[in-house]
């Protein structure tokens, strides 16, 4: 299985899962008193929970699929994920700044930004919009 075929079926898999939220996955809506970051971790048990596979085996998949998309990446290439979205590379050149405690002129170095661009599936999901 190549590491795309493993980033667009992981996508699929994702997409028809809806992410509980709100303190230990109660359900409730999160507010700004319980909105906690999904960690990779709690990310792997919730795929490993609705695919009901075993846990070590969707952590190395997960881990496959990022590992592709931080190569991919490193390779300048885009990595599309249909329906969910889009990474890419922008570049940004070298340009003079300030230091803003002293105020001196410094040389800021050229340098490449991991970027991600959000697919209109997921979009439309996240806004609760039905799709066709």
């Amino acid at each position: 299985m190549t590491a795309a075929s493993i980033a667009h079926y992981l996508a699929n898999q994702l997409a028809h899962y809806t992410i509980k939220t709100g303190p230990a996955h109660t359900g409730e809506p999160q507010t700004e008193e319980n909105k906690k970051p999904m960690k990779k971790s709690d990310l792997v048990d919730l795929v490993a929970q609705k695919l009901n596979f075993p846990r070590p085996q969707v952590e190395q998949t997960i881990e496959s699929l990022l590992d592709a998309v931080a190569d991919g990446l490193a390779k300048g290439e885009r990595v599309d994920i249909r329906g969910f979205g889009a990474f890419q590379i922008r570049a940004s050149a070298a340009r003079s700044g300030r230091n803003p405690r002293t105020g001196e002129t410094i040389q800021i170095a050229a340098r490449k930004t991991p970027t991600f661009k959000v697919g209109k599936e997921l979009r439309d999901k996240v806004n609760g919009v039905a799709s066709p």
